[in-house]
């Protein structure tokens, strides 16, 4: 991984706090209070059915790939691209 790289993810994290900061600003130019959103019990339960659904949905896929993609996934991975990586490396003429 280069400076590139690194600058470029910087810059993601940068975008994502600045649109975090606009956000709660435009709110709070609409009169909008972000504590008597969190304090109302209908957003909270609607905030506890969305996360029960995106745990039920990560089980769901946690199921998936331990009983059938996880073995097959993992033979590929250790018959092709491990042995081609280790042929590649071992076959190369780079000296340390």
């Amino acid at each position: 991984m280069n400076y590139k790289d690194y600058k470029d993810k910087d810059r993601g994290i940068i975008k994502i706090i600045l649109i975090i900061i606009i956000v709660i600003v435009i709110l709070s130019l609409l009169k909008i209070n972000l504590r008597n959103i969190y304090e109302n019990e209908l957003v909270r339960a609607n905030f506890i059915f969305v996360w029960e659904i995106i745990l039920v949905i990560f089980d769901w896929f946690k199921y998936i790939w331990e009983n059938y993609i996880k073995n097959p996934a993992l033979f590929v991975w250790e018959r092709f691209f491990i042995d081609i990586i280790w042929n590649i490396l071992s076959n190369s003429n780079i000296s340390t």
